[in-house]
């Protein structure tokens, strides 16, 4: 496991100094960096296993099973480039809500949830890095980059295995990075008539969030988001 701290805080340098987690092997860095793209860089060359998961400050690892399953998968379909499953969420409007992945065209946005990816290190090694310009989807990026490719993944649908805490860049600049995303749609030419209207569809939605808070009717808007991710 590695960790990467921006080393803004000398209490979080500290604990992880003396942190230890027996015979799991464990490496940090504590430092200023240039950025989420940066960050994950720094942590995938760090990395010495066959395989890469990123997962965030505030999200946590919920199912505890769910690398050994990936582990498994692996040896069984050695044709896998990576495995994704759900997430969980805190929304700040529903509360807990389960995200599955959408799995459906790149103008809806992320096709897969980015924090349960398992990813073969030799992707990486043929796609290169997060790309250190982008502030918002750098792994929007790398998903086109990795569909362009032909990359193959496996959904495992057992439950949601980490939990957000709604609190990240994606989730509070939302319309920067749906921007970012048309653009990295331009760079790499995957405009089509899906995409398109997974744009617009995902614009459109958005916009009625917005309305909906500023008519102060999320309560409405809990029950709609509740309603769509099957939330009781």
């Amino acid at each position: 496991m590695v960790v990467v701290d921006g080393g803004q805080c000398q209490l979080t340098k500290d604990y992880l100094s003396q942190l230890s987690l027996g015979s799991l092997n464990f490496s940090f860095v504590s430092e200023p960096d240039e950025g989420i793209s940066d960050a994950f860089n720094k942590a995938l060359r760090m990395s010495k296993g066959n395989a890469v998961v990123f997962i965030n400050s505030g999200d946590r690892l919920i199912d505890k099973d769910y690398f050994a399953r990936c582990e498994q998968r692996f040896s069984t379909d050695p044709s896998i480039d990576f495995i994704h499953a759900a997430v969980g969420f805190e929304d700040r409007v529903a509360g807990p809500i389960v995200l599955k992945p959408s799995m459906s065209g790149l103008g809806a946005g992320m096709p897969y949830r980015h924090q349960s990816m398992v990813v073969k290190r030799k992707v990486f090694e043929e796609l290169g890095q997060f790309d250190p310009k982008l502030r918002l989807t750098m792994d929007y990026d790398f998903v086109c980059r990795m569909h362009l490719a032909g990359c193959k993944g496996f959904y495992d649908s057992t439950s949601a295995v980490v939990m957000m805490d709604g609190k990240g860049v994606s989730s509070t600049q939302e319309l920067a990075a749906y921007r970012e995303v048309s653009r990295l749609l331009t760079k790499y030419k995957l405009w089509n008539l899906s995409n398109l209207l997974g744009t617009v569809k995902r614009y459109l939605f958005y916009f009625v969030r917005r309305f909906l808070i500023f008519a102060r009717l999320t309560s409405l808007l809990a029950v709609l988001k509740r309603l769509k991710h099957g939330a009781s």
